[in-house]
């Protein structure tokens, strides 16, 4: 039995059928639920996600109708927070990258993407942390300029971090909690916190999913 258990969630079914042969090439993945648009998604999400065995993940397209896949990513994040959701998109616009990281997707891949990569980004997102298509991380870094006119201040504000605040900031990234930041730099918990608060300050966030993006944006 497959320990990787994915909901598809595309308009267009040849697309869900090409993904689907794909991804059950891998013997731990299966592809157990489809959904052809917003609202099927939304009907079908919560009995995906209450599956009792094999891990759960939500593979969606932004364009998915009246219901789109960023309001589908908002319902997901805060009603089942334990479903990981990644986006598998023909849209590649700074925009809409941006957007679905700033609400909390796990993943983001363009469908140009080959196999193996989102295997890859699959398991990568199981373990907590994020996953964006390298050649996509760019446009990242084209919101950040067109946010603040191109003057360099994110450049500015990552330099003014210590290296311990790095360190923090790039666990923040791959999605550990503070307690087990704490755990892995041999700190306290109160101490993390206090390099969050430094942290926001420094890069004038206003919390963790945006520090966050701009830890990936810079780490290239």
């Amino acid at each position: 039995m497959a320990d990787i258990k994915v909901m598809l969630a595309d308009g267009h079914a040849l697309v869900r059928a090409g993904v689907r042969r794909l991804l059950e090439e891998d013997e731990e993945i299966e592809v157990s639920e489809e959904a052809r648009d917003g609202m099927e998604c939304l009907d079908r999400m919560c009995a995906f996600a209450g599956g009792n065995e094999g891990f759960r993940i939500l593979l969606l397209e932004i364009g998915l109708g009246m219901t789109d896949g960023l309001q589908v990513l908002k319902k997901a994040k805060e009603t089942l927070p334990g479903m990981k959701v990644m986006f598998l998109t023909g849209r590649e616009d700074s925009e809409c990258l941006a957007r679905a990281m700033e609400m909390g997707a796990d993943g983001y891949l363009s469908k140009d993407c080959d196999i193996s990569e989102l295997k890859t980004a699959i398991r990568t997102i199981l373990y907590g942390k994020t996953y964006i298509q390298t050649r996509l991380k760019p446009l990242l870094r084209r919101r950040e300029a067109e946010s603040f006119g191109g003057d360099g201040s994110c450049r500015r504000r990552w330099e003014s971090l210590t290296a311990r605040e790095r360190e923090v900031l790039a666990q923040v990234a791959e999605g550990m909690l503070n307690k087990e930041i704490a755990f892995s730099l041999n700190i306290s918990e109160q101490t993390v916190k206090n390099h969050l608060s430094s942290i926001f300050r420094k890069l004038d966030v206003t919390d963790r999913t945006q520090a966050a993006i701009l830890a990936i944006r810079e780490s290239e």
